[in-house]
């Protein structure tokens, strides 16, 4: 399946609804560490991603949207540890089986420079079958695995390598 165009731009105040669409969704959140948000923790995460934007902070999120578009249909976030950089995408329920997730991961390794590229890795449950098909779509490997507190496997994915079709 071929998804329209993707790009990344700052995520604005005027995106709550959209967020929250997005993260207070128990769909959203299953495979995930955090809970469904409210509204008002929407905002409050939105603030705190501005301020982040201003302090020059590695770690980012942005907001993925249709090129040509304005509306938020995901975010993208990157956390910068020590060592690794590690990725991470979340879509309105909506927009799930289209695409998206690979066209975006896509789009960000394309934007770095090989080397860069071998410190990217991705956290993901056994049992999200879909997230796992996009990282090995792009060109990821299966890593170290460790078991949670609440007693699920947690897989780490580094890029390997030249993305599937």
């Amino acid at each position: 399946m071929n998804a329209p165009p993707l790009t990344l731009r700052p995520i604005r105040t005027r995106d709550a609804d959209d967020y929250h669409e997005i993260f207070g969704n128990p769909e959203v959140c299953r495979y995930d560490d955090f809970s469904p948000i409210t509204q008002e923790e929407s905002i409050q995460d939105i603030v705190r991603i501005i301020d982040a934007y201003a302090r020059n902070d590695k770690n980012t999120e942005r907001a993925i949207i249709q090129t040509g578009e304005d509306k938020m249909i995901g975010v993208f976030t990157v956390l910068c540890g020590r060592k690794y950089r590690y990725i991470g995408y979340h879509f309105k329920q909506t927009c799930w089986g289209r695409g998206y997730a690979t066209a975006i991961v896509r789009l960000y390794l394309a934007s770095l420079q090989p080397k860069t590229r071998s410190l990217i890795r991705a956290r993901v449950d056994s049992r999200n079958a879909p997230s796992i098909r996009v990282l090995e779509k792009c060109g990821f490997q299966r890593g170290r695995s460790r078991l949670l507190e609440n007693r699920t496997r947690e897989y780490v994915y580094h890029f390997r390598g030249t993305p599937s079709r």
